[in-house]
């Protein structure tokens, strides 16, 4: 009598086995992956789709007359800031600028001082900004540093300075050195030019005298 023995698998064809199985398990995982992507947009990248960037940071641009206030502030060791807030005061950056009484230019300049000081052209900004720097060192040196001094008599003349050994009792002229000097203390210079031809603000009475 033949007596039956039952089978029994190889380990190797065993462990041949496990690995196949291995192997189809994770061909299911990728494909179930991808399809999961392809169905979330988000999940990929549109090769179509162009990369939005980011917007540039810009700072707003000085205007170009700063150029020549640095270089005219070097020149008569002033401070640039100085000069930039009576800009703004005077004319409110507008190069064109003409007051009632005729002062012209960025610095409000009188046709006295730009003819003292052989301007050919007050509305020239190169012009108007040297020469309205060398008159303010030129105050400034006559009344012995004092810049309170100093910018009444740019607006309202050294004469009436000196008379009243201070700011004369002009109510124009009191408010144009407090705003002058409100700006350049608190350190915030405006920069912008004026997009309209303007009276000037605080504009010169007379700085011829």
């Amino acid at each position: 009598m033949i007596r039956a023995i039952p089978c029994r698998s190889h380990p190797v064809q065993m462990a041949s086995d496990g690995r196949w199985l291995t192997i189809a398990a994770l061909c299911l995982f990728i494909a179930l992956s991808m399809h999961a992507h392809r169905d979330d947009p988000a999940g990929v990248d549109d090769p179509e789709r162009p990369e939005v960037e980011a917007p540039a940071q810009t700072s707003p641009a000085q205007p170009d007359y700063f150029k020549a206030v640095r270089a005219a502030s070097l020149k008569h060791a002033l401070d640039p800031d100085l000069i930039a807030t009576i800009i703004f005061v005077e004319s409110g950056g507008d190069h064109a600028a003409v007051s009632p009484k005729g002062a012209k230019g960025l610095m409000q300049l009188t046709p006295a001082v730009y003819r003292q000081y052989g301007v050919d052209d007050p509305f020239d900004i190169d012009q108007n900004i040297h020469t309205g720097t060398a008159y303010l060192a030129y105050l400034l040196d006559r009344f012995n540093g004092n810049l309170v001094m100093a910018l009444a008599a740019y607006n309202c003349g050294p004469t009436r300075v000196a008379e009243h050994n201070g700011i004369p009792p002009i109510k124009e002229t009191r408010d144009y050195v407090k705003r002058v000097l409100q700006f350049y203390r608190k350190g915030k210079i405006p920069a912008g030019p004026a997009t309209r031809r303007s009276r000037a603000q605080g504009g010169n009475d007379s700085v011829s005298g």
